[in-house]
């Protein structure tokens, strides 16, 4: 017979002794921003942490690969924006024809991954109605009726 693993490794592969499903525990510090990050993704990536970690106290560790991907889609998003605004929907293709701007493509790609991104992080008004936030302790609250 295999010896029994320690409460603690099971707790780390998110299962506990009656083989119920335990959620993970996130550290609740707020991801750094990658360095490859484009500048317009930057911005919002410190405004999104602002907002979710700061002032929600929701956004963890876990959260990182969901929110890259959330600023990295949005700066795409802008860029491809940028191009199709300078050079317009329609360019000149290899032949001479017009032909829909490639831009164009990316642009929708880039804006469809981004909202669904913004839908997992709680960031669309419909998803900010199914967030459950953190209740405030009560024992902390000093000030009432002081």
């Amino acid at each position: 017979m295999p010896a029994r693993e320690p409460l603690a490794v099971r707790h780390l592969k998110a299962v506990d002794t009656d083989r119920r499903a335990v959620k993970p525990r996130a550290v609740m510090q707020a991801p750094k921003c990658p360095t490859w990050m484009p500048r317009n993704g930057r911005k919002l990536w410190r405004d999104t942490v602002q907002y979710l970690h700061a002032d929600l106290g929701i956004l963890t560790s876990l959260d990182t690969a969901a929110l890259t991907g959330f600023c990295a889609s949005y700066g795409r998003w802008v860029e491809a924006e940028k191009e199709i605004t300078e050079h317009g929907i329609l360019v000149e293709g290899y032949r001479g024809s017009r032909v829909k701007n490639p831009a164009a493509q990316i642009a929708r790609d880039s804006r469809e991954a981004m909202l669904k991104f913004a839908r997992e992080l709680g960031l669309t008004p419909k998803a900010r109605e199914a967030l459950t936030l953190p209740l405030d302790d009560p024992e902390n609250d000093d000030d009432l009726f002081d």
